[in-house]
């Protein structure tokens, strides 16, 4: 039997060191892009460098590969950040979204895009795949741009819009969580009440990318957790489990912010379709967050 080569990008993001550890051991032959975070020296692929903001960079580092699939997880996801520097937002998310579709062109090779819930303004919440997206931020619009170049390829394709990401973290790069806990170790967290999301547990989202490889799927698919909350209540669960004191969550609404662009309000997920066809069952936050704190624990006392 064939031994199934794999292109990851962003295989040292939080997301990708997760995927990374779910394909240890099944067999495939893995080719893991990374820019400037190290790979663990547990993990045994093929690392390869490049520069998602220089353009024939990917070009350059993936010469001589021929992959079966792409799993394209690599993207400048920080909203603030995309915000100030939308002409990079654009490169990477769009611009090197291209570049793959290019050099991954063959009739046989499956093309999975991890996407973003932001897509949606959040009007409405409890989005399926086939309400139409209305992004009204610059991550959100490259992010839906490139869903757009990858559809247009039109060959073996998946677009994944994963909502919101927490659970421990394998590298350099902190989740949610991690913020959350972090800034009640400074001191107070202050969480939007207003800001619902439908948190998923990495392990949660690692696993369904990785049956997404072997699946025939093909279209766009949500992934969201089991419950739908807002940033506040998320951080109170949190501060319950870890012991911290509950006043140091401190809620605010998005308009008193004052931010200088859009969040949208609800951007909850049915994640319907996942669960059918991946045969996934997202755990709840509570649970999440138990599995969270104790590796936390376990990493403290092993320091």
């Amino acid at each position: 039997m064939k031994q199934l080569k794999i292109f990851i990008t962003g295989a040292s993001s939080f997301l990708g060191l997760h995927v990374l550890n779910h394909l240890q051991g099944k067999g495939y032959d893995v080719y893991a892009l990374r820019h400037a975070a190290p790979l663990p020296k547990t993990h045994h692929f093929n690392a390869v460098d490049a520069d998602l903001e220089e353009s024939g960079s990917i070009a350059l580092a993936a010469k001589g590969i021929y992959p079966d699939v792409v799993l394209h997880i690599a993207a400048l996801a920080q909203t603030e950040l995309c915000e100030k520097e939308p002409e990079r937002a654009r490169r990477i998310n769009v611009d090197a979204t291209s570049e793959l579709l290019k050099l991954f062109s063959s009739e046989s090779t499956r093309f999975i895009y991890v996407s973003t819930d932001l897509v949606f303004d959040g009007l409405r919440g409890n989005y399926n795949e086939s309400d139409m997206p209305n992004p009204l931020m610059v991550y959100a619009k490259t992010k839906f741009e490139a869903e757009e170049l990858v559809k247009a390829w039109g060959k073996n394709h998946a677009i994944i819009r994963v909502a919101l990401l927490y659970g421990p973290a394998l590298g350099r790069k902190q989740s949610f969580a991690g913020w959350i806990e972090s800034s009640l170790e400074k001191g107070k967290a202050t969480l939007f009440k207003d800001e619902f999301r439908t948190p998923l547990y990495v392990e949660d989202a690692a696993n369904a990318l990785v049956r997404l490889i072997d699946s025939n799927f093909c279209g766009v698919m949500h992934l969201g957790g089991a419950d739908r909350c807002s940033r506040y209540e998320f951080g109170v669960e949190l501060a319950r489990q870890g012991g911290y004191e509950l006043s140091n969550i401190c809620g605010t609404n998005i308009k008193d912010a004052q931010l200088n662009y859009y969040r949208p309000p609800d951007v909850s997920l049915d994640s319907s379709l996942a669960k059918k066809n991946l045969g996934i069952v997202p755990i709840s936050i509570k649970e999440g967050i138990g599995r969270y704190l104790l590796f936390s624990e376990k990493r403290g006392s092993s320091k």
